[in-house]
């Protein structure tokens, strides 16, 4: 009794590769540029390319006093900051509390400025950036007050460590 040596059937291999083939010859390209959606100016738009870009809107949360922690009596995994307090920086105007922050807010969201790409009016973006030491529902209290003014396009900065305290504390 003699062994055969094994051979290998190359016909799936060979049928794997044309198929291969056969795929990336009808695959349209095509569909795949439409994807990409970038507005390139032309000499029509000069006008529009002539509009100042839109400058985004910060809101800086600073921190005064980060307060103190006292152990929730309820859930021992939670704490309450008592004392906690913040300030807001809108462009240039220091706001002390949520609703100055409110009020501002909705001023601003009224304002609509052109769109440098399409040249149609639109709300202007609103960057919010947080010192160190800001808790999240310091944060999550500005984007509800932005979405609720009506901003649609809401961006978020790196924290900060170089908002200081107001000054008079």
């Amino acid at each position: 009794m003699s062994w055969a040596e094994p051979k290998v059937d190359m016909t799936p291999l060979i049928d794997v590769t044309f198929l291969l083939l056969i795929f990336l010859l009808c695959l349209d390209f095509k569909n795949l540029e439409g994807e990409l959606a970038v507005h390139l100016p032309s000499d029509g738009d000069k006008a529009r390319s002539q509009a100042t870009p839109v400058e985004d809107l910060d809101v800086r949360i600073g921190l005064a006093e980060f307060g103190t922690e006292v152990p929730d009596k309820s859930d021992r995994r939670r704490h309450d900051l008592v004392g906690h307090q913040v300030f807001y920086d809108l462009g240039p105007k220091r706001l002390r509390t949520m609703g100055e922050l409110e009020s501002e807010l909705r001023k601003a969201a009224m304002v609509e400025v052109a769109d440098p790409t399409t040249g149609r009016k639109k709300k202007r973006p609103i960057t919010i950036t947080a010192a160190a030491g800001i808790c999240y529902q310091d944060v999550t209290e500005v984007i509800d007050i932005a979405n609720d003014a009506g901003f649609q396009r809401i961006t978020y900065g790196g924290g900060e460590g170089s908002l200081r305290r107001p000054s008079g504390k």
